[in-house]
């Protein structure tokens, strides 16, 4: 069987990602799910879906088609450092982006601390005056 690979890069990814969440969530719950996730899993690491073969479907472009590798082995290895490094960039992006809604959250918090400080000491002030 010609396994040329069909399975684009980000199609790869998220079959890597979701196979690993139904594996894991099978394992928890419905076996079935740990099946689904392991065939999900595998055609992300080796970047080609049998189903998309007998259908003639393909989402991987020219250039991932051409600098695949004919060896399976050597191209799980590169699909899966391929995978970790887009997730190593996405999780750094959320993490920039928590930080900066942290930030914000704490700007936000401290302008209503300093707006509730002024009304406590109008109150205050006014209750002086009577």
């Amino acid at each position: 069987m010609n396994f040329q690979r069909n399975v684009g890069r980000k199609d790869k990814n998220i079959r890597i990602a979701a196979g690993i969440a139904l594996i894991v969530v099978g394992f928890l719950s419905y076996k079935l799910l740990m099946l689904i996730g392991a065939i999900v899993l595998a055609t992300g690491v080796f970047s080609f879906c049998g189903l998309y073969q007998l259908l003639g479907m393909n989402t991987a472009t020219a250039a991932e088609q051409v600098s695949a590798s004919d060896d399976l082995s050597e191209r799980a290895s590169e699909n899966i450092d391929d995978f970790k490094q887009e997730a190593t960039e996405t999780a750094q992006e959320l993490k920039e982006e928590a930080i900066e809604t942290a930030q914000e959250l704490k700007e936000d918090a401290e302008e209503l601390i300093e707006d509730a400080k002024e009304k406590i000491e109008e109150v205050t002030d006014s209750m002086k005056k009577k």
